[in-house]
């Protein structure tokens, strides 16, 4: 799913599809080159049109394009995740994929369930405990992102990788 990137300048239109990890990717680039950033991609409503001169659309795209290439170290990674075996007995576990699964259990706790989530720049573990009022309550929040594996009762070892952010945010705004 992406969402567009849309310049108009006299009769030309310049549509760029931006997936949603690159819309992230923004945001993560704001700490480091606020203006470019706001100059580039910020509206104040979705939908709604400013007006940037072109100058300035150049030199931050520029800037944030330069940016990018020296300091890629910066750039976010994917988290996934593959389950060695799936809740369902019929259903096939599958591959690495982002997202995330719910009712985990884990060696030697009986009175928790955990939930995994992974995907752009985060892959944690949700441990849940039964509240008072019968609902689920968050008791704690792991980050996994220095994790390779977590063992488990119901779905065996869950194997867990980063990749470094593939971005196409370097063709739009150098276009």
């Amino acid at each position: 799913m992406s969402q567009d990137l849309i310049y108009r300048a006299a009769c030309a239109e310049y549509r760029f599809p931006l997936s949603r990890s690159d819309w992230q990717l923004t945001q993560s680039l704001r700490q480091h080159l606020p203006d470019d950033v706001d100059a580039l991609f910020d509206v104040p409503e979705l939908g709604t049109k400013i007006v940037v001169s072109v100058d300035q659309l150049r030199k931050s795209a520029t800037r944030l394009s330069e940016f990018i290439v020296q300091r890629n170290e910066l750039l976010p990674y994917t988290y996934q995740f593959k389950c060695e075996r799936s809740i369902h007995p019929s259903v096939p576990a599958g591959g690495f994929s982002t997202g995330g699964m719910s009712g985990i259990r884990l060696p030697e706790d009986r009175f928790h369930v955990y939930s995994i989530r992974a995907g752009f720049d985060e892959c944690y573990l949700r441990k849940m405990a039964i509240g008072t009022d019968g609902r689920g309550i968050e008791i704690e929040k792991l980050d996994l992102r220095g994790t390779t594996r977590l063992a488990t009762e119901t779905l065996g070892t869950i194997a867990i990788r980063r990749t470094r952010k593939r971005t196409d945010l370097n063709v739009a705004i150098t276009y």
